[in-house]
């Protein structure tokens, strides 16, 4: 798993690998669900599989979820493809520092993009947070009206692992609960969200 979620930057660092290609794009999880009625690309028309008009932030490299003073989580990106070439480069030489963290003995894709954020805040990435955290979305704490109001705006929901587990630990989700089953939750959620949000009305049809 780890090691196609590496793979998945040299796909998209590849893409611009042709001559007079410097398209980019957008890069996604799995487990992220747009919301197309505040999806990111809007004014980004595609064409014959180019973008035609220009990447949000001028093509800059965009990490759009994070987690608090830590640095952005991979689920969801944009870059010119000269972006994605940085990326992957500072990404490969990154593996040679000794301190690099580990999750279970293990280095993943987001705790190198973290890492690289702490080494140089600015240097390699912006962060804009559009991505709402699962488990805030499925909060029974917070009363629609706020979640309409506060989520205004945002590209998508991100329904991680880490949501499955906190989600349990509330008392949300029962602790049978798989994997699997996020998909059938996020459904259930953007049915809800449309229908509790006049302006997300758009999201399930």
């Amino acid at each position: 798993y780890n090691k196609f979620c590496f793979y998945r930057w040299m796909a998209m660092a590849a893409l611009g690998q042709e001559e007079d290609d410097d398209d980019g794009g957008f890069m996604a999880d799995y487990d992220l669900f747009p919301i197309p009625s505040s999806r990111p690309f809007i004014n980004t028309r595609i064409q014959q599989h180019r973008f035609v008009d220009e990447l949000p932030h001028d093509g800059r490299f965009t990490i759009y979820d994070s987690a608090k003073n830590a640095g952005g989580i991979p689920s969801l990106m944009s870059g010119s493809a000269d972006e994605w070439n940085n990326m992957i480069s500072a990404i490969v030489n990154k593996f040679e520092d000794p301190d690099l963290p580990t999750y279970g003995g293990r280095t993943t894709d987001m705790l190198v993009v973290m890492s690289l954020h702490k080494d140089s805040p600015d240097r390699f990435y912006n962060i804009d947070q559009k991505v709402v955290s699962g488990i805030k979305s499925v909060d029974n704490e917070l009363p629609w009206e706020e979640k309409c109001h506060e989520f205004e705006g945002f590209y998508g929901i991100h329904f991680s692992h880490d949501t499955l587990v906190r989600g349990k630990q509330k008392g949300i989700f029962p602790e049978n609960m798989e994997a699997s089953e996020r998909v059938s939750l996020a459904t259930d959620m953007l049915k809800t969200w449309a229908k509790e949000c006049d302006t997300m009305r758009r999201v399930i049809t």
